[in-house]
């Protein structure tokens, strides 16, 4: 198991500890984690590192589902989901879990020290998928549900879960958003206000981007720091699009 899953694994585990009605959390050390929601169901984590077959998707599902839990795959996203803006064909496996998911896929990034739990949306036209990135996953808006499926080898019933979360929820309050995102440290990283404008951001992050480069900063933490500072930019552009303030 790769490093970076441990940190997403003992990360998830610190979210389920900080969201009310999250209980029974059992954390198995590697690439699991159990708990119960506030509906009080069984839900199972599993972060992946690799792609799925579509015959490990059924087993996973139905092995679950027999016992009575919910299954949450989270991938790697930098290795397995496509990028924001993305037109995208989407794989087999794919097609199965965004059946069950209401068509979304859920992935984690980590960048040195940081975590970061997202969904990735698909918006099929034709035979190709509009992508778009939603916001930080926030365990308060999982539901469980047993979506029936006719997609082949997950043809029946099975145990899914779904965010009731994302670029799409027209009611959501933009500075709950905010926070809930984690932006307010991504903004504190690039030594801003929340209220700077996205020329602003652009600005500063090409300064703090020069200032990291190795040709000017030998110092050796400064390319974990880059790579902190691209993920904090990635995430503001994010935000400020789905706000329409691009």
């Amino acid at each position: 198991m790769r490093f970076d899953t441990h940190r997403a694994r003992v990360f998830v585990v610190n979210q389920l500890l900080r969201t009310p009605g999250i209980h029974d959390i059992h954390d198995d050390g590697t690439d699991i984690v159990l708990f119960r929601n506030r509906a009080g169901n069984h839900v199972m984590v599993h972060l992946f590192e690799r792609v799925t077959s579509l015959t490990e998707l059924r087993q996973l599902y139905a092995e679950n589902g027999a016992n009575g839990i919910h299954t949450l795959p989270l991938y790697w996203a930098d290795m397995m989901l496509p990028g924001h803006g993305q037109w995208y064909e989407a794989d087999d496996w794919m097609n199965a879990l965004l059946k069950l998911q209401r068509n979304w896929i859920y992935g984690y990034e980590v960048f040195g020290d940081s975590v970061y739990l997202f969904g990735v949306h698909f918006r099929k036209q034709g035979w190709l998928h509009e992508i778009s990135h939603g916001p930080a996953l926030d365990f308060r808006t999982l539901n469980t549900q047993n979506v029936a499926s006719e997609t082949p080898p997950l043809i029946g019933n099975w145990y899914a879960v779904h965010f009731e979360t994302g670029r799409f929820n027209e009611t959501a309050d933009p500075q709950e958003e905010l926070q809930r995102s984690h932006l307010y440290q991504d903004f504190e990283r690039l030594k801003l206000s929340t209220s700077a404008t996205f020329a602003e951001v652009q600005q500063s992050y090409r300064q703090l981007a020069r200032a990291l480069h190795p040709d000017h900063n030998l110092n050796a933490a400064a390319n974990e720091q880059m790579k902190l500072l691209n993920l904090s930019y990635s995430r503001i552009r994010q935000f400020m699009w789905d706000q329409g303030e691009h």
